[in-house]
């Protein structure tokens, strides 16, 4: 990036990245207690938080469980398994099997556990173009997921991937009906400084500024052929 626009979008972008997203659930204390004892590698922590997850008789607790599990295969098996579809859902959102959650967003009965699926395939879809994977963003652009999805500060895998001049992505993302028009404010979590220049809370984005400030010219171009304003 080049400039103080440049520097200004480098402030935006970092601290997003390293903005912790909310979270989705109030977790009960001993659930965050196990999860915690779990991570720090207490191997019967980590099997009791499994047991909760898969047989304790509150689809509640369950749920809370199921949202902190790190192992993949038990999260599969409660995603489709478990009857409750909240504790489904909390499962499929932890899930990085990025086939079954395509199969179930496509064939669960259950309209909440499906959007929960899209929804991760959406987030998966925003972190690969942040990071610049064209491959993964293209194949989860096959799978399903949305090509207008936003991470949890509310920017799209477009803002990404033109702020960062990555045009293959640009492209695919346009290819599977991505916005250009969205905006987004970045509601306080850029606000600094970068080289004496004053990010300001409430400062507005989208796609094309974001290219504009970067001086990725060429993704400007592709941005307003696609109809930017």
């Amino acid at each position: 990036m080049n400039g103080t626009k440049g520097n200004s979008v480098a402030l935006v972008l970092a601290l997003l990245c390293l903005a912790k997203p909310s979270h989705p659930l109030q977790i009960s204390d001993n659930i965050m207690v196990l999860q915690s004892k779990c991570g720090s590698g207490k191997q019967s922590a980590c099997r009791e938080l499994a047991k909760i997850a898969v047989s304790d008789p509150d689809a509640r607790v369950r749920r809370d469980a199921a949202f902190v599990l790190t192992d993949q295969s038990l999260l599969a098996k409660i995603a489709i398994n478990d009857p409750n579809a909240d504790v489904r859902s909390s499962a499929v959102y932890q899930l990085t099997d990025r086939s079954l959650l395509a199969r179930i967003a496509a064939e669960d009965k259950d309209a909440d556990v499906r959007n929960a699926a899209k929804r991760n395939l959406g987030r998966m879809c925003v972190d690969a173009a942040r990071r610049g994977d064209t491959s993964a963003v293209q194949t989860l652009l096959t799978l399903g997921a949305d090509a207008n999805s936003t991470d949890e500060s509310g920017y799209t895998a477009l803002m990404y991937a033109s702020a960062e001049g990555y045009i293959g992505i640009v492209q695919a993302l346009l290819n599977k009906g991505a916005n250009v028009n969205v905006t987004e404010t970045d509601r306080g979590y850029a606000e600094g400084t970068a080289n004496g220049i004053v990010i300001h809370q409430g400062d507005t984005n989208t796609a094309l500024s974001l290219a504009s400030a970067s001086g990725h010219q060429e993704i400007v171009e592709v941005l307003l052929k696609a109809g930017a304003r």
